[in-house]
């Protein structure tokens, strides 16, 4: 029987992290075509975009999701170990 430890990294958190923002309803908004057809348009809608990720994630209960990311990391199916 062979057991495998995957590592974890910051990268497997920032994953996670933005798989829950992405439930964030200020984050789903629609954004009008007009809003992104040049480059400033474009850039005011990410720095719009970034700041409101930014609060999001300070809003976050870290030890909440810890609790559930530990819980996916005792459960997650790796596809490359299977």
């Amino acid at each position: 029987m062979t057991f495998v430890i995957r590592e974890r990294t910051g990268f497997w958190i920032g994953e996670k992290l933005a798989k829950a923002a992405i439930e964030s309803t200020s984050l789903r908004r629609v954004m009008a075509p007009a809003d992104i057809v040049g480059e400033d348009a474009l850039a005011a809608q990410i720095d719009q975009t970034r700041s409101i990720l930014v609060d999001w994630l300070g809003e976050i209960d870290v030890h909440a999701f810890a609790a559930e990311l530990l819980a996916t990391a005792r459960s997650e199916v790796e596809p490359d170990y299977i």
